[in-house]
C-alpha cells in the first residue's frame, strides 16, 4: 500500500492535494485510492489492488482516528491484527509507543482525531520509504516521491547529474534535505508543522 498526508496553511484544499497525490501514486486501474479529511489536512491512500489475505492490512478507523500503514510490519509477541486494533482505538502516545515496537519493513501515519495529533514511524533502517517535505507551515508525506511533485506545491526541476543514493537538486546532484523522521524513530506533532 502507498501511503500519503498533508497538512497545509496556503488556503488549498488539503483533500484537493491528497486526491492528486494518491492520483500520481496509482498506476493500474485495478488499484484504488482513498482520502481522509481530517482538520487542518487530509491523509489518503493507494491500495495494491491484492486481496486483503495477499495485501495485508493496510488501514483502518475508529473514533475519527486513522491508521496506515505500507509495507510488512510484524509484532514482536501476540497478534499483529491485534496490536494495530489497539493502535487504532488508543491515543497519539499509545500509538506512538505500539508502533514504534513492531518490527519488519514499514511506514504507518496516525491520525489521533481527539487531540489533533499526527504520529509517524517507519521501520528501524528506513527501508521502507517514507519522504517528508515542510514548506513554510505545510507538511507533506507520502511513500512515494511523485506524489510530492503532484500536490503542486514543490518546483520540480530536472538535475542532468543524479546518482543513485543521491538527493537531487542544485549543485551537481547533491540537494537541500528538506527533513525528514529518521529510520526507526516516531514523532508526534500538532496539526500542521508550525507547532
Amino acid at each position: 500500500m502507498k501511503i500519503a498526508a498533508c497538512f497545509l496553511d496556503e488556503g488549498r484544499e488539503p483533500a484537493v492535494v491528497m486526491a492528486s497525490m494518491t492520483g500520481s501514486m496509482r498506476l493500474f486501474d485495478h488499484q484504488t485510492e482513498a482520502t481522509y479529511p481530517v482538520p487542518g489536512g487530509a491523509l489518503g491512500y493507494v491500495s495494491p489492488g491484492l486481496p486483503p489475505a495477499v495485501g495485508g492490512w493496510a488501514q483502518s478507523e475508529h473514533r475519527g482516528n486513522r491508521l496506515l500503514i505500507s509495507g510488512v510490519p510484524t509484532a514482536p509477541a501476540g497478534s499483529l491484527a491485534s496490536v494495530l486494533r489497539g493502535v487504532v482505538a488508543s491515543d497519539y502516545k499509545h500509538a506512538a509507543g505500539a508502533l514504534q515496537s513492531l518490527d519488519g519493513v514499514f511506514a504507518a501515519v496516525f491520525w489521533d482525531a481527539l487531540h489533533r495529533r499526527l504520529v509517524v514511524v517507519t521501520d528501524a533502517l528506513g527501508v521502507q520509504p517514507l519522504y517528508m517535505l515542510r514548506a513554510g507551515k505545510s507538511l507533506l508525506l507520502a511513500s512515494e516521491l511523485r506524489a510530492m511533485c503532484a500536490s503542486g506545491l514543490v518546483g520540480v526541476e530536472a538535475d542532468r547529474w543524479l546518482t543513485l543514493g543521491e538527493q537531487g537538486g542544485e549543485g551537481g546532484g547533491r540537494g537541500h534535505h528538506h527533513g525528514a523522521t529518521r529510520p526507526g524513530h516516531g514523532g508526534a506533532s500538532g496539526q500542521g508543522c508550525g507547532e
